[in-house]
């Protein structure tokens, strides 16, 4: 499991696109190659059906993230 600063979303929840690297994991945003960051190889093992892996990349300006994240689920901010 990769090392982030804070906790992946659970990979079920996430769209094809954040599952395939090509949006951000956590504020789903578009990303850029060779600009964004790479978060990490996961391995999900599902209750049903044949193991996979994913490789999630997240915005690399992380306020700006965070930012997105919280506009998209205002109901989770403390």
């Amino acid at each position: 499991m990769p090392q982030t600063q804070r906790p992946l979303p659970p990979v079920p929840s996430l769209s094809e696109h954040q599952q395939r690297g090509w949006r951000c994991c956590w504020c789903r945003y578009p990303l850029s190659p060779g600009y964004d960051q790479a978060v990490g190889e996961v391995p999900v093992k599902p209750p049903n059906g044949a193991a996979y892996t994913v490789f999630l990349r997240a915005c690399a300006d992380t306020a700006e993230c965070a930012e997105r994240e919280k506009q998209q689920h205002p109901e989770e901010t403390p």
